[in-house]
């Protein structure tokens, strides 16, 4: 029937039934002279239509129309483009995701993909993110926006805000007048100083032991506040133990903490630090925001909140004053997550044996072809069909119960779980870890095999070129000298660049805080000469700073090789190069060139 249709009418694109009998009794009509007797129609029954590939029956079904622009074909269907992708061509089986932000239902142009900040025509950056700085078109008076676009009602201004002045003035938040404990004499400040808002905020913000700020009289006058108890009273109901599988976790139903302030005049505005922003002092220790977000060792107590009725800054400041006060806390991680409708994760951290997971690293969300469990640092467990999030060692099941029913539909659980996560350690001690016996024996790794090296060869200056603006990735873990000598650390880091395929340079030198090593492991960098110069010239790693305790990965050539080439489905180039040449014989095969 579709041979028949298509010699009858090859360039129709609507097929109905009238249309098909006449063609057929055409072609009978057409072959009376080759036929002995007169052809004859022995059944006119009502044919049943399908339809190719991309186009649907029409609503009568006599007929097919292609699937337009905004919609996909699924199953003899023609179904809108779900919101965020969007379909250009017709008879599409498939829409493509937005670049950049979401779209209606039944897009047909990713020029209808917009931002949250582009669809409410705010000012945006070249990637549709809020900018710091926006300004009301009707009023002309200035605000603060978040990254988020929420907006900061206390920064209104009648002068001009710049982003970089916002930037500061969105880490901080109002503390409400529940939250405060007014003429309190003991109150430790830090300075006090006449000025408007913006500068006084920025003061604070350049301050490590600031911890918040009071401005009265107008907003004229300034109070900047420390980071010691005295100024900071944290209340917690217990719940009780237990959190994901883990009986050992502390659970708390409520935390609240109140900031003390000497004023308490009526126009008082109080700002404090989102406490996952900045380091901080307490008292003797300064607990210091590092650049790895994840620690594979060290939690020895973990302690559970709501985020429902606990912000993340109350937790930050309740988790850093229980670990100063214990003698065998070095540091603790704070996190923040979805699980059980919310919860905010303090761990306590003694002698972590190493950290990894640098915000620069290629796979820190946790869709990079790196060998490790970065971002939410989850792996499956197919026996228990769950899975598992590793927290600095300790161990928590994630169930189906434990996610809400909108996280279930999306792959990368790496980054949606997680909103935030950090490590905080006290640098003030000499090596993160104490040595008093009373915090137990530190828990040492298994053994390291010392032949790895053989597999290794030394990088000295000239085997290497050197580019200190270049930019290259990077796997960052940072290895915690109470655990490691030097000799083991640089077995470490060597065995952990022989497990990642795609590591080619393996380099170990202090880290830029005292107590760890600095491993740094790199992909195949190498540059072999240039157009200009003879193809033999040997080939070289590229490194952003001279080579220390670098070694490069030996090729083995005893394995399989395997061809990183694919053939593209283009046949013709308008330019090119040609770097070497290859003559074949005239009975030569082109496969075996």
């Amino acid at each position: 029937l579709f041979i028949i249709y298509h010699y009858i009418f090859p360039s129709a694109t609507f097929l109905n039934e009238s249309r098909l009998l006449e063609g057929v009794q055409g072609i009978l009509g057409n072959l009376r002279s080759t036929l002995t007797s007169d052809p004859k129609l022995i059944s006119v029954a009502s044919p049943s239509f399908g339809c190719s590939h991309g186009y649907r029956l029409d609503s009568d079904g006599e007929g097919c129309i292609v699937c337009p622009a905004g919609s996909f074909f699924q199953q003899g269907a023609c179904l809108l483009c779900p919101q965020g992708t969007y379909q250009e061509k017709e008879g599409r089986d498939t829409c493509d995701k937005c670049p950049r932000g979401s779209s209606p239902a039944g897009s047909s142009s990713a020029s209808q993909c917009e931002t949250d900040c582009e669809r409410r025509g705010l000012r945006c950056s070249q990637q549709g993110d809020f900018l710091p700085a926006q300004s009301d078109f009707l009023s002309g008076r200035w605000k603060c926006f978040s990254s988020e676009g929420a907006e900061l009602e206390w920064t209104t201004s009648d002068k001009p805000l710049t982003d970089d002045e916002c930037s500061v003035l969105s880490r901080f938040q109002t503390v409400p007048g529940s939250d405060l404990m007014v003429r309190t004499e003991n109150a430790e400040v830090l300075r006090t100083m006449t000025s408007d808002l913006s500068t006084c905020v920025q003061a604070c913000a350049a301050e490590t032991s600031c911890h918040h700020v009071a401005l009265f009289d107008r907003q004229t006058q300034c109070e900047l506040y420390s980071t010691h108890t005295l100024n900071t009273l944290c209340n917690s109901s217990q719940q009780g133990s237990g959190f994901l599988g883990n009986p050992q976790v502390e659970r708390f139903q409520l935390l609240n903490c109140s900031l003390s302030v000497r004023g308490g005049a009526s126009d008082l505005l109080v700002l404090r630090k989102n406490g996952a922003e900045f380091s901080s002092q307490q008292q003797q220790q300064r607990f210091v925001r590092m650049r790895m977000r994840k620690a594979v060792s060290g939690v020895f107590r973990t302690q559970v909140f709501s985020s429902r009725t606990t912000s993340l800054s109350d937790a930050h400041r309740f988790c850093q004053d229980g670990c100063s006060r214990d003698a065998c806390c070095d540091g603790f991680i704070l996190n923040q997550n979805i699980l059980d409708g919310g919860s905010l994760l303090c761990g306590w951290l003694r002698a972590p044996s190493v950290l990894m997971c640098e915000d620069q690293d290629w796979d820190v969300i946790g869709q990079g072809p790196a060998n490790r469990i970065c971002g939410a640092g989850l792996t499956y467990d197919k026996q228990q069909q769950s899975f598992v999030f590793d927290f600095g060692g300790e161990k928590f099941t994630i169930s189906d119960d434990a996610l809400p029913a909108d996280s279930k539909n999306k792959k990368d659980y790496q980054a949606s779980i997680i909103s935030f996560q950090a490590i905080y350690l006290n640098t003030d001690s000499a090596a993160v870890g104490s040595e008093s016996s009373s915090c137990g024996a530190v828990d040492f790794t298994s053994p390291l095999n010392a032949s790895v090296q053989l597999g290794f060869e030394s990088l000295s200056n000239d085997d290497v070129l050197v580019d200190h603006q270049t930019k290259l990735p990077v796997l960052s873990f940072w290895l915690n000298k109470n655990n490691y000598s030097s000799q083991q650390a640089l077995l470490w880091c060597l065995t952990r660049c022989d497990e990642e395929e795609q590591c080619s340079v393996a380099d170990l030198r202090e880290a830029e805080s005292d107590g760890f090593f600095s491993c740094s492991l790199y992909p195949d960098t190498r540059v072999c000469g240039a157009y200009d110069q003879p193809i033999k010239r040997p080939c070289r790693p590229l490194l952003v700073t001279l080579p220390n305790n670098t070694y490069s990965k030996k090729v083995d050539l005893s394995r399989p090789v395997q061809s990183f080439y694919e053939r593209v489905p283009f046949q013709k180039m308008v330019s090119y190069s040609v770097r070497n040449r290859v003559t074949l014989r005239g009975t030569q095969l082109l496969s075996e060139g």
